[in-house]
């Protein structure tokens, strides 16, 4: 895949496969300063976002054990993601039984990512994503802190 990086606009497009197998996801970050990050950094970030969307999404969804987290998310935001967890349970409660079994089948495919890296330290994610017939997005926001990239928030819609 070609990686396009347009000066005067400070961004980056492409399309990538996240994994073997996976449809092309495209990919559109923007630089603030064309000096803050490199291609490579931009986008091993933005395969880290993606990651980190799917795999909290599951976690979401009661798929995925929560500790796979632990790395790159503080306890306070597995917290969350887990209230998550029982906002959907109590909402699908209303919704069709049968519906809500198939839709707990379906995996997770990733469509795109929107990003701005905001300064040298900051990068923000929009993954979209689609679960079956419905289409989710995942704001994701990872921090340098110290020599490590952290999320320090999730959100999820």
């Amino acid at each position: 895949m070609q990686v396009v990086r347009l000066r005067e606009l400070n961004c980056i497009c492409t399309e990538r496969r996240l994994y073997k197998n996976s449809p092309p996801v495209r990919i559109h970050i923007s630089l603030c300063d064309p000096h803050d990050r490199n291609t490579n950094e931009c986008m091993w970030l933005a395969n880290l976002c993606c990651q980190l969307a799917f795999k909290a999404t599951d976690v979401a969804r009661g798929r995925l054990d929560p500790k796979v987290l632990m790395k790159e998310m503080g306890a306070q935001l597995i917290e969350q993601i887990l209230n998550l967890d029982v906002i959907l349970e109590i909402h699908h409660q209303h919704v069709n039984r049968q519906t809500l079994l198939f839709a707990a089948k379906f995996p997770i495919q990733i469509c795109g990512l929107q990003a701005v890296v905001i300064h040298r330290n900051c990068f923000d994610a929009c993954v979209s994503m689609k679960i079956g017939a419905e289409f989710h997005c995942a704001n994701v926001v990872l921090s340098l802190v110290g020599s490590h990239w952290k999320c320090t928030t999730f959100q999820l819609a």
